[in-house]
C-alpha cells in the first residue's frame, strides 16, 4: 500500500490534492499469517 503525505495547512486553504503533496510512504505486508505484522 502506498500512502500519499499531504500538507495540511496547504490543503485546508486551497482544497487542491496535487499541488499539497509533500511526500508518500510504503507499507509491506510480508507474512501472510499474521495480518497485524507489516514494515
Amino acid at each position: 500500500c502506498t500512502f500519499i503525505i499531504l500538507d495540511a495547512e496547504m490543503y485546508a486553504s486551497t482544497h487542491n490534492e496535487i499541488n499539497s503533496m509533500i511526500g508518500d510512504t510504503n507499507l509491506y505486508f510480508n507474512d501472510p499469517d499474521d495480518e497485524h505484522s507489516a514494515e
